[in-house]
């Protein structure tokens, strides 16, 4: 068996040197040697696992809008979430997705913008008041940057790249005109709540066709990307539980194995839990590698880790090596 196991760790945090000590975590990452930086984001690391390719992008929009409900079909699609931006100084930055709105709310601010696009061909839905997506007339050629990293950062190189990237700016522009003066906004302004003034475009693509020919792993995740990922290779899927042995328990001994760990979870449970354990698994020959993934925020990196010969584990019982230091290197190398 081969454990895929993912967790969230701000950069600021991993750089922390008060980090608690995590010695079956810092071994995964000392033996796993430099790690990689595969993509952006885990959902986007993970997705080849699935049988997913990246088409000019992350196809991850028909694969999240099949898991809400709305048949992609055919379409190219884009998701184009509702956001605040907020101008500073020099700059402008996206605060985040806008939470808690109300379905009618969602769809008073999409019926003007669907009737000022209608001409160009374009189709936003709102299967979820918080989750918006665009269908587009013909396939774009634009990478787009997952609003996960976006958040925070000033947006100027985050834009979507590509030939039909000035195309989406234009349109952007004229659907920030739209919600300026909208109604639904000035009301949530009064109200003291974040208006939804643009969208965050990500995940641009097709949906993939299911890879028959590829074994998907057993999947632990909350996480909806993930999820949508899992349920596309048509792979068995489920919240994490609380601990590696429960989850081993689950799992086909003869399949892979993806946990994403909650971005909640404090790293001294973690290590109790997860990475202590699996080290120790990996130690006895119960799996056959482990691949540490860790999101810090600006990528998600990866460390694959095959049992060690008896001199290394001999040697490991007196040696714990920095956490801290372990990060950073790896944030470096990428």
């Amino acid at each position: 068996m081969h454990l895929f196991l993912a967790l969230r760790l701000p950069l600021a945090e991993s750089r922390d040197t008060a980090l608690p000590a995590c010695p079956g975590l810092a071994r995964l990452l000392r033996h796993g040697g430099k790690p990689s930086a595969h993509a952006e984001t885990i959902a986007q690391w993970l997705a080849p696992r699935y049988g997913i390719v990246r088409q000019i992008d992350w196809p991850l929009a028909p694969l999240l809008l099949k898991t809400l409900g709305v048949d992609p079909g055919d379409g190219w699609w884009l998701a184009a979430d509702p956001v605040t931006l907020v101008a500073g100084r020099d700059d402008v930055r996206l605060a985040g997705r806008v939470e808690g709105l109300a379905a009618s709310d969602a769809d008073a601010l999409l019926a003007p913008i669907n009737a000022h696009f209608a001409a160009d061909g374009l189709v936003f839905v709102a299967p979820r008041p918080d989750r918006w997506f665009v269908r587009t007339p013909r396939p774009m050629t634009i990478a787009t940057s997952a609003l996960a990293r976006a958040v925070g950062q000033p947006l100027r190189r985050l834009q979507p790249q590509g030939a039909d990237a000035g195309t989406w700016r234009r349109w952007t522009s004229e659907i920030e005109m739209l919600l300026f003066e909208h109604s639904v906004n000035a009301d949530r302004e009064r109200r003291e709540l974040a208006p939804v003034n643009s969208v965050w475009l990500s995940g641009g693509g097709r949906l993939p066709q299911p890879d028959r020919t590829k074994v998907a792993p057993c999947t632990f995740a909350d996480d909806q990307e993930v999820v949508a990922l899992a349920r596309h290779a048509e792979s068995a899927h489920s919240p994490p539980p609380t601990q590696l042995a429960f989850a081993l328990a689950q799992a086909p001994h003869d399949r892979d194995l993806v946990v994403v760990l909650d971005d909640n979870a404090a790293l001294a449970e973690i290590e109790r839990r997860w990475t202590g354990p699996a080290w120790q698994s990996l130690l006895r020959g119960e799996i056959a590698r482990v691949t540490m993934a860790i999101d810090d925020g600006l990528a998600t990196r990866a460390w694959t880790t095959a049992r060690p010969g008896w001199p290394t584990r001999f040697a490991g019982r007196f040696a714990s090596p920095g956490l801290a230091a372990l990060l950073a290197t790896g944030a470096n190398a990428a």
